[in-house]
């Protein structure tokens, strides 16, 4: 008996009680690799503070996928409102390879079909002299972001990097100094991330919807929100989440390591700039990364 006590717990401090979790309670969830296991494992992780609080009471997911099974479930046992914004449920079923969890899914959470930014915004802030991340400029936020340039797990954008923006070797410094210069974000760089039907050029059939973030936001006054949707409106979907964010909130991000994506990066880095905000946990285990902050109750 003690042989298997031991080995239990040498499991378990291994970090396996997240496998434990998927087999026992999402057991029909399937991945394509061991990375895409390692996100929901991140996952797992990472919503841990939210289990504990009990004044959670309404939660805002944009962009859904894995994230959202997990939190389906959390809100069910926990007894809190998950709403998910997406452009369709399908985008959800293609993420969990399986159209009866997601089926199950979309009946059980509050489902806001559309986007969260009209084209428009996206492409005029884009476009703007100068940005502004939150409360601050571009420079500014760009001095705590060393954190979240992060090469050591995924480097595959590193010479398209270096290419926009003209350098000749990828280094904080280096980057710092060049769009500090530019004060906003380069097209060259916005380029090496773009798409065919990207948010600055959504297909005619989801033009016809709505956007729907700020209806949302004040409507349902969530007092935790999960950004990661597109890598181009993220930036713009959190300039609009800061002005609501109240006292004890909280905000979690997903893919928050530039170069593998430009989504949530510079949000991380004025999230760390920020005194009004303590960041309560960062994953590194994935080459997206994942973070978890809060508003200060006492600030």
């Amino acid at each position: 008996m003690l042989p298997m006590i031991r080995k239990m717990n040498n499991q378990y401090s291994s970090g396996l009680i997240e496998s434990v979790i998927q087999k026992n309670y999402f057991p029909r969830l399937e991945f394509v690799d061991k990375r895409e296991r390692k996100v929901f494992f991140s996952y797992i992780r990472g919503f841990s503070p939210i289990i504990f609080d009990l004044n959670i009471q309404n939660i805002l997911e944009i962009g859904g996928g894995q994230s959202t099974y997990l939190l389906c479930h959390l809100a069910n046992r926990l007894n809190f409102s998950l709403s998910t914004i997406d452009m369709n449920p399908l985008s959800i079923k293609n993420k969990l390879k399986s159209l009866e969890i997601t089926e199950d899914i979309i009946q059980k959470i509050n489902f806001i079909k559309g986007y969260t930014i009209s084209p428009n915004l996206i492409n005029k802030f884009y476009e703007e002299e100068e940005i502004k991340i939150g409360k601050y400029k571009l420079e500014y936020v760009l001095k705590y972001s060393e954190e979240f340039i992060d090469i050591s797990l995924d480097d595959r954008k590193v010479l398209n990097v270096c290419k926009a923006l003209n350098l000749q070797s990828f280094n904080f410094e280096t980057i710092l100094k060049t769009l500090s210069t530019h004060k906003k974000i380069p097209k060259d760089l916005l380029d090496v991330y773009r798409t065919k039907y990207d948010e600055f050029n959504f297909s005619d059939e989801y033009k016809k919807i709505s956007s729907c973030l700020e209806k949302s936001l004040k409507n349902l006054r969530p007092n935790a929100i999960f950004l990661d949707s597109g890598e181009f409106s993220s930036l713009l979907e959190w300039n609009l989440v800061y002005q609501f964010q109240q006292k004890g909130d909280y905000i979690i991000l997903h893919d928050i390591f530039f170069p593998k994506s430009i989504k949530n990066w510079l949000v991380a880095a004025s999230i760390k700039a920020d005194p009004s905000y303590e960041i309560l946990y960062i994953d590194r285990s994935t080459p997206q990364g994942f973070l978890i902050a809060m508003k200060k109750k006492n600030n």
